[in-house]
């Protein structure tokens, strides 16, 4: 966003034909055509429609322009005329419905080189809405929306509490994004819809024992998913950071492991999985003979995993161990995280480990984390009484530690 609003700033800007821009709100900003006279404009945004008007010329340029403070108000009070203009015009804004919002959003997410913000496919989020969003609902005007409305939707799904907060998550994402286009008014509805809060007890539902995770390992017969899936256990990973491992994102010598995204962004950047004995050696196994651009956990057929072939094969597996029905891949990651917590590592080292906030680790696994402190306050915190034996350990005095 360019300084406009000084003379000095405004002198160090080089004519152009294209206008500088400081941004007033998410639909107006105020902007100047910087030439020979330069000028003020305003320009607005409603959906995906674009206009400017032009103001009046800068106060450098003409004894009667217009001041930095005279164009900013002049600009508000012109903006939202255009606006409110454009909304009357607009046969989308006078009639915009949920289902429209939802075709809105997964075409904004498919236009986008990744969307880790939100955790998923633009295709999966796009079936996921459609299919747990009820016809009424979608044919809704989305200004018409309440926070009792959503309220009672996103508390209505027959769901498991995290599932139905996912769902939430990418619904309340396809709202927001209207509000910020322009095409609603007000975002308070969505904005006063909490997520629902999970027992924590759910938190731990998911993590299978040592004992639990032999027994799927053995009853797997295919030798590759095998891997796949003693890996995951091991290392903690989602399905895509094997699904994109390569022998290359190994460092056998440092026993490091460094998940790459296919597409590093700001949000998506490589992580260093740091790799114990079994890890490394399985690791190892599955790098040797092969070159460095090769998959470092292909499928059965050599290609890479694609959507929902390891879901039918560890749902066989479980049947077989006699682990419960809903035994999925990402149970895999939740045992991982589990255990590492259990036996004392901070959450921020687990957190970095997985790629997840500390805030998620805190939140999900806290009743580990509080089990754990309690745990080190029993048998390192201070003692003013004595042990049975009679000793007690004394810290050494300033003198002495001088000394």
């Amino acid at each position: 966003m360019t300084k406009l609003d000084t003379k000095t700033a405004r002198a160090k800007l080089e004519a152009r034909k294209t206008a500088y821009v400081s941004r007033i709100d998410r639909s107006l900003a105020l902007g100047l055509r910087k030439g020979k006279q330069s000028a003020w404009i305003v320009r607005v945004q409603v959906g995906d429609t674009k206009q400017e008007r032009r103001l009046g010329v800068v106060e450098e340029s003409s004894d009667t322009g217009l001041s930095y403070s005279k164009a900013l108000d002049l600009a508000q009070k012109t903006g939202a005329e255009m606006i409110e203009a454009m909304r009357d015009d607009s046969p989308i804004t006078r009639s915009y419905t949920v289902e429209q919002c939802v075709t809105d959003f997964v075409k904004h997410l498919s236009q986008r080189r990744s969307v880790e913000d939100v955790g998923s496919s633009a295709y999966s989020i796009n079936k996921t809405l459609r299919r747990h969003i009820p016809p009424v609902l979608m044919k809704m005007q989305v200004a018409d929306l309440t926070a009792r409305h959503l309220n009672k939707w996103h508390k209505g799904l027959d769901l498991k509490p995290i599932t139905a907060n996912l769902q939430w998550r990418y619904f309340r994402a396809a709202l927001s994004l209207a509000f910020k286009n322009g095409l609603v008014d007000d975002d308070s509805a969505w904005r006063r819809v909490h997520s629902i809060e999970v027992p924590e007890s759910a938190a731990i539902r998911d993590a299978l024992t040592i004992e639990q995770v032999n027994d799927l390992l053995k009853a797997i017969d295919e030798p590759k998913f095998r891997d796949l899936c003693e890996a995951a256990f091991l290392t903690g990973g989602r399905l895509n950071d094997y699904v994109n491992a390569r022998v290359a994102h190994v460092d056998l010598e440092r026993a490091v492991w460094i998940v790459t995204p296919p597409r590093p962004s700001k949000k998506a950047r490589p992580r260093n999985v740091y790799l114990n004995d079994e890890a490394l050696e399985l690791f190892a196994r599955r790098a040797a003979g092969k070159e460095p651009d090769d998959l470092l956990f292909p499928a059965p057929d050599g290609e890479a995993w694609r959507k929902n072939m390891q879901q039918p094969r560890i749902k066989r597996a479980a049947q077989r161990a006699g682990l419960p029905s809903e035994v999925c891949f990402n149970w895999l990651r939740h045992s991982y995280i589990s255990h590492t917590l259990a036996n004392g590592a901070p959450p921020s080292t687990v957190a970095d480990l997985v790629g997840t906030s500390v805030a998620m680790i805190e939140k999900t696994y806290r009743h580990l984390i509080e089990s754990h402190a309690r745990q080190v306050v029993a048998s390192a915190s201070p003692r003013l009484k004595p042990e049975r034996d009679g000793k007690v350990v004394r810290l050494p005095s300033k003198a002495g530690a001088e000394q």
